[in-house]
């Protein structure tokens, strides 16, 4: 296998890996995939574990950008943080942050 090939096969692989976080935040935005069913779900799927949890809570109906980076702010949690780095305690605090209803 070529370099060239090599690196191909990266990019698709790369492709194939945003597709999916492009879903994912598709179904959080039709309200198919509620916020502690990212979590629920990231224990099973690895790409969804390595996605960025930003860019899913900013697409939950009616929270948006700038209630999600306060929430993080407050919560001290950084923006870069990934859905699969949240313990239940992080979880629960972001929750109440963006005053969300367990479920």
């Amino acid at each position: 296998m070529s370099s060239s090939d090599a690196r191909e096969d990266v990019f698709g692989e790369i492709a194939e890996v945003r597709a999916a976080w492009a879903g994912y935040k598709q179904r959080v935005v039709d309200d198919e995939l509620s916020y502690d069913g990212i979590f629920a779900l990231a224990t099973q799927d690895p790409v969804l574990a390595a996605m960025k949890l930003l860019p899913l809570i900013e697409s939950i109906p009616e929270i948006g950008k700038v209630k999600s980076r306060r929430a993080l702010e407050s919560c001290d949690i950084g923006e870069t943080r990934t859905v699969g780095s949240f313990d239940d305690e992080h979880q629960t605090a972001l929750r109440d942050a963006l005053g969300l209803a367990r479920g």
